[in-house]
C-alpha cells in the first residue's frame, strides 16, 4: 500500500485546528484538551526497524561529532548525550520520514503531498490558521493549508510538536516547562529570521531557534529529582546552560539539541551546525556552508534573546544586511518576550 493510502486510511476523524484562542472556531473545530490528539500516527510503519536504524544513526553521529569536538567536549559527554536522546526518541517514524524527506538534503526543500501529511492535518490546520505564521483565519482544508505553509515549516512544526508531546508526561514539568516555552519563543523569532533568509528558510531557522533551549528542557525532564533541583538553582543564579548541563548531567545542552536534530531526521548539516562553535579541530575553510548557516541562525537567535551584539559575519553567512533586518528582528524579540509565543496549539 502506498504511503498516501496508508495515511488516508488512518485519519477519518474531523479536523481540529487551534489558534490559541486568537481565531474563532465553531464547535466542530474546537481544539482537543490533549496535544497528542493533534497528531494521528499512521499504522503500518516498521517501528522496530526504525528504532534499530535510529540507534545506528545516533551512534554514527556520536562518533563523528566526538572526533570533531575532541578538544572541546569529552567523549563521555557525547556518549551520555546519545544515550539520553536514544531513550527519549523525540519523533515517531512517520515524522522522521517527513522531516528527512523535506530537509534531509542541505540547501534543498522538497514539497509535501497531501497524502504524506494527513496524520498531521489537525496540527497543520492550527498552524495554517495562526495569525503570525498562517492565514490569520480558520483553515480546515488540507489543500489550502499546504498553500499557506511551506513544506519546511510543516516539517519543523511536526518535529517541535513531537518533542513537546514527548516531554508532556515527563517529571519536573515545573522546571522544564518554562525552558520549553523559551525554546518556542526562540523558534518564533527564528521563523522571522528565516523569512528574511530564503536560502536557509523558515523551517530550518525554527529548528535552530528551538535548539537553543530544547536540549536543556530534555536534560531536565530525563534527569532525577536531585539534578532537577540543582538545575533550578543553577538557572536562578545565572549559570550558563552549557556549564549547568556539563556539571549536573554530563552533557552540554547543545549536544542534546544536536542529537535531537539527528534523531528527528533533519540531516547532518543540522547536527553539525548546532554544535559548530565547539568544532575547534576543523579549520574554518573546511566547515560546510550548510553547517555554518545552522550555526549562524542558532547564534543570532541566542544574541537576539540576550540583547547582545551580533557578529557581522553571522549575518553575512545568511546573506543578510543587518541594516535592513536587525532592528526589525530586535523589535519582534521585544514583542514576543512581552506577550509570549502564542503557540499554545504547539504544546
Amino acid at each position: 500500500m502506498s504511503e498516501e493510502k496508508k495515511a488516508k486510511s488512518h485519519d477519518r476523524g474531523k479536523s481540529t485546528p487551534d489558534s490559541a484562542g486568537q481565531v474563532p472556531f465553531d464547535d466542530e473545530l474546537k481544539p482537543k484538551k490533549s496535544s497528542a490528539e493533534m497528531v494521528i500516527d499512521p499504522a503500518g510503519g516498521d517501528e522496530k526497524g526504525f528504532e534499530a536504524e535510529l540507534t545506528t544513526s545516533l551512534i554514527e553521529t556520536e562518533r563523528q561529532l566526538a572526533l570533531q569536538t575532541s578538544r572541546s567536549l569529552a567523549l563521555e559527554s557525547w556518549r551520555s548525550s546519545r544515550h539520553i536522546v536514544q531513550g527519549f526518541k523525540p519523533v515517531p517514524w512517520f515524522i522522521w520520514r517527513i522531516s528527512n524527506y523535506v530537509m534531509g538534503q542541505p540547501e534543498q526543500v522538497r514539497p509535501l503531498s497531501e497524502g504524506l501529511v494527513l496524520g498531521l492535518r489537525r496540527l497543520i490546520f492550527a498552524a495554517a490558521s495562526d495569525p503570525f505564521i498562517g492565514a490569520g483565519q480558520k483553515v480546515n482544508n488540507i489543500h489550502k493549508a499546504l498553500n499557506v505553509l511551506p513544506s519546511d515549516v510543516i516539517a519543523a512544526i511536526a518535529v517541535l510538536h513531537a518533542v513537546c508531546r514527548k516531554l508532556s508526561p515527563m517529571p519536573h514539568a515545573q522546571i522544564w516547562r518554562p525552558v520549553l516555552d523559551e525554546a518556542i519563543i526562540r523558534a518564533r523569532l527564528a521563523w522571522m529570521l528565516g523569512a528574511t533568509s530564503l536560502q536557509f528558510g523558515r523551517g530550518r531557522a525554527m529548528l535552530s531557534g528551538f535548539s537553543t533551549r530544547s536540549g536543556l528542557a530534555v536534560l531536565i525532564a530525563t534527569g532525577d529529582d536531585r539534578q532537577a533541583h540543582q538545575a533550578l538553582e543553577g538557572m536562578a543564579s545565572g549559570v550558563s546552560a552549557k556549564d549547568l548541563g556539563l556539571s549536573i548531567y554530563g552533557s552540554d545542552p547543545a549536544q542534546i539539541s544536536s542529537m535531537l536534530l539527528s534523531a528527528a531526521g533533519c540531516g547532518r548539516a543540522a547536527s553539525y551546525g548546532i554544535i559548530i562553535n565547539s568544532i575547534s579541530d576543523v579549520p574554518e575553510t573546511k566547515k560546510q556552508k550548510s553547517e555554518l548557516k545552522w550555526y549562524s541562525s542558532y547564534s543570532i537567535i541566542e544574541s537576539l534573546r540576550a540583547g547582545k551584539e551580533i557578529d557581522p559575519s553571522l549575518w553575512a553567512i545568511l546573506n543578510l544586511d543587518p541594516i535592513q533586518v536587525e532592528e526589525k528582528l530586535r523589535q519582534e524579540a521585544r514583542t514576543v518576550l512581552r506577550r509570549g509565543h502564542g503557540w499554545n496549539w504547539l504544546i
